[in-house]
Parts: C-alpha cells; sequence; structure tokens
C-alpha cells in the first residue's frame, strides 16, 4: 500500500511547492511557461505606430483623412483657405497645393500663413504662389492676402 505522501508527488503543479511558493509556480519553472498574449501583439503595435507616423509624414491621402477624422476645425480651416486661393488663381485647372501653411489661431479667428500653390499658366511655365489667409470665429473666410512674388 502506498503511502499518502507518495499520491502527492504525482500531482497537478497546482500543489503547493516545498520551498513554500504559491501553487503552479513550481510549474511554470520547470519549463512549462505560460503564454501572455499582449507580449505577442507588443511588436505589431509598435510597426502599426511607426506606420502610422510614416504615412502622415509621406501619404497625403493619409494625412487629410487623418485631419478630417481627428482634428476637423483644422482640416475645415485649411479646405476653405485652400479653395479660396485656387478661386482666385485664373488659371487653377493646373494649380496644386505644394505647402499647406501654418494654422494660427486668435481671438478673432484663426489664419493660416504660408500656403503655397504651384501654378502651370498658359505659356507652360510653372510658379509658385503664397497666400495667407484669414478667416472670422465661425469659420467664414474674412480676407485672402496674396503674397508678393
Amino acid at each position: 500500500m502506498r503511502s499518502n505522501r507518495q499520491d502527492n508527488s504525482l500531482g497537478t503543479g497546482l500543489e503547493p511547492d516545498p520551498r513554500g511558493e504559491a501553487p503552479g509556480y513550481a510549474a511554470t519553472r520547470t519549463g512549462r511557461r505560460r503564454h501572455n498574449p499582449v507580449k505577442r501583439l507588443i511588436p505589431v503595435l509598435i510597426m502599426l505606430a511607426i506606420g502610422v507616423l510614416f504615412a502622415r509624414q509621406q501619404v497625403p491621402a493619409f494625412s487629410d483623412w487623418w485631419e478630417r477624422t481627428f482634428t476637423p476645425d483644422v482640416w475645415q480651416v485649411k479646405q476653405t483657405c485652400s479653395q479660396a486661393a485656387l478661386d482666385t488663381l485664373k488659371d487653377s485647372h493646373y494649380a496644386r497645393l505644394l505647402d499647406v501653411g501654418e494654422l494660427h489661431k486668435t481671438g478673432d479667428g484663426p489664419y493660416l500663413e504660408g500656403m503655397r500653390f504651384s501654378v502651370l499658366d498658359s505659356g507652360g511655365d510653372t510658379r509658385v504662389v503664397g497666400f495667407t489667409c484669414y478667416l472670422d470665429s465661425q469659420g467664414r473666410l474674412f480676407k485672402l492676402n496674396r503674397d508678393p512674388e
């Protein structure tokens, strides 16, 4: 007949460790490791964050979507100013936005300075045209200045 002590030696690993450690701890130290799914996701999340940062800097469509989704007030100011600048250009069919400029907020409303467009004129020459755009507190166009060339 076996003693009780021998029957317990073939346990499940959840019995107290002879060193007094918590049940199950001895099983993890002997080679059977518990898998933590969060640790597997950390490299994926880091790569995803790097990809988003890269896309915001290098892909205009992604940057536009990001602004429209997460900062719609800034996006609306840029859209209003870009459309007003395109309307003032005589041949805006071949105009493209080079630099959206820098947005500043004041008590009277936001203004966008340093907005630059590349325009192809009828002679086939490309020129760069700059604008500074002022909006009122409701987001309507107040004044559009064309920067000296």
